[in-house]
């Protein structure tokens, strides 16, 4: 497996400061891609903070995006881990 946490430059007045982040998982022919676009103030907090949560829930907190499962789940049941992904990353960001 394939991680490459990245950062994109924002607008902030001092213009070298990330503000948006992004990952991608690559493990063989499953591809996951998370961008997270910060805003504001602390907008590279936040983007950073998400990706991280994510990132950490879909390595270790999930049975369905290990390789051998994610193979055989549906697409409905992909879709459904996703949106818990969301859910927990959210709850942890307030």
């Amino acid at each position: 497996m394939t991680n490459h946490p990245n950062y994109g430059k924002g607008d902030l007045p001092n213009k070298s400061m990330n503000k948006h982040s992004f990952f991608s998982i690559v493990d063989g022919s499953i591809k996951i891609i998370g961008l997270f676009d910060g805003h504001g103030e602390n907008g590279h907090i936040v983007s950073s903070a998400a990706m991280s949560i994510m990132l950490d829930y879909l390595r270790n907190k999930n049975d369905i995006f290990k390789t051998k499962k994610i193979l055989k789940a549906s697409q409905t049941e992909i879709l459904e881990e996703i949106k818990k992904c969301f859910k927990y990353t959210q709850t942890l960001l307030r």
